[in-house]
């Protein structure tokens, strides 16, 4: 009768010869040949386990398991931020700061620094001042999207005039109080151009409760091309402002935008380009 033995993991099957395999045969044979004192068995190759249907290494399925939840995680990692950046609601969505012309005058380095999104984990604010198309919309928007890429913080955009017309009308139909906690409860708010366009006559007072509420407990971003000596008047409520720049301030990076317009500049260019070609 034929004999079981192990060789590594397989079990292997062993039939005991008659009598003394030729010498040709045993080294035609090689490891299919096993020797003992009194006999020689040959292992019949029918019994062999297919290379097939042997199981792969341990590590080979942890390396496999592995790239699968990383490639996941990866995934849901993208769809997450490509929703906070449609929550964001910007309106140049394509802002970055790659290739923007900054003005020698300008802090470039505070400019990257507020990209890290620092300023928000503190809870510090953020003041763009300068002339209309000197690039603070642009920065600004930029900054939005970095600070949510890779962070993922909430942040959400509204123009100056937009934000205070739906503040006043909240007014009206008795939805204020929901409306400032849905404005207060982003780590970011980015309120752009104020100062552009013509405002609501509770401009001051709606701004005053908007800052007051997010005073140390999420950061605000204010864009604007008139200087801060200027808001009392452009808001027509001096006591108002005051209040809302003491605290506005009390944490803020303020970044001054150069005289010359960065949009100005890169029609000019483009003129330039055009003629010469």
């Amino acid at each position: 009768m034929g004999r079981s033995g192990r060789s590594g993991s397989a079990t292997v099957h062993l039939v005991p010869t008659l009598g003394p395999p030729p010498a040709g045969h045993l080294a035609s044979r090689g490891p299919d040949i096993c020797r003992s004192p009194s006999r020689v068995f040959v292992l019949t190759p029918e019994r062999r386990r297919p290379a097939s249907s042997r199981r792969k290494p341990r590590s080979s399925l942890r390396s496999t398991s592995s790239a699968r939840v990383n490639d996941k995680l990866t995934r849901r990692s993208d769809s997450f931020i490509q929703r906070r950046l449609k929550q964001g609601a910007f309106r140049d969505a394509g802002k970055t700061l790659d290739g923007f012309d900054f003005n020698k005058k300008m802090n470039r380095r505070l400019v990257f620094e507020l990209a890290t999104g620092g300023f928000v984990k503190r809870r510090e604010d953020a003041l763009f001042l300068g002339p209309p198309g000197s690039g603070k919309s642009h920065i600004a928007q930029a900054l939005g999207r970095a600070v949510i890429q890779p962070q993922g913080h909430r942040v959400l955009y509204r123009e100056a005039h937009h934000l205070l017309e739906e503040l006043a009308e909240s007014s009206i139909d008795g939805t204020r109080r929901q409306k400032l906690d849905a404005l207060t409860s982003a780590p970011l708010r980015i309120i752009d151009d104020l100062g552009m366009r013509k405002r609501p006559a509770t401009a001051a007072e709606d701004l005053l409760e908007l800052i007051m509420r997010r005073y140390e407990r999420a950061s605000t971003l204010i864009t604007s091309n008139r200087p801060v000596e200027d808001w009392g008047k452009l808001l027509g409520d001096n006591a108002a402002v005051a209040a809302m720049l003491d605290r506005l301030l009390h944490h803020a990076h303020v970044v001054q935008f150069a005289p010359r317009s960065w949009r100005t500049k890169g029609a000019m260019e483009l003129r330039t380009s055009e003629t010469a070609g």
